[in-house]
């Protein structure tokens, strides 16, 4: 039994240095069988969908708790 927990957004799985680690950390959210998520910018809702499948309403409402611009 083994529990990770993280932190993170779809777009710092293109963060890392090269090409072969941003594939295993892709692998590594795709594996996830929970993920919780919450308010994102819909800029990152394409990176988000190759993993986790979600409707557009599903969208607008992560979107939607994003905060509100300063």
């Amino acid at each position: 039994m083994g529990q990770i927990m993280a932190s993170r957004t779809p777009l710092d799985l293109t963060a890392v240095g090269d090409e072969a680690d941003q594939h295993k950390a892709k692998g590594i959210m795709d594996r996830c069988g929970i993920k919780i998520l919450g308010g994102l910018v819909k800029s990152e809702m394409p990176l988000l969908t190759e993993s986790v499948p979600l409707s557009m309403r599903e969208q607008e409402q992560l979107a939607a708790w994003q905060d509100p611009p300063a």
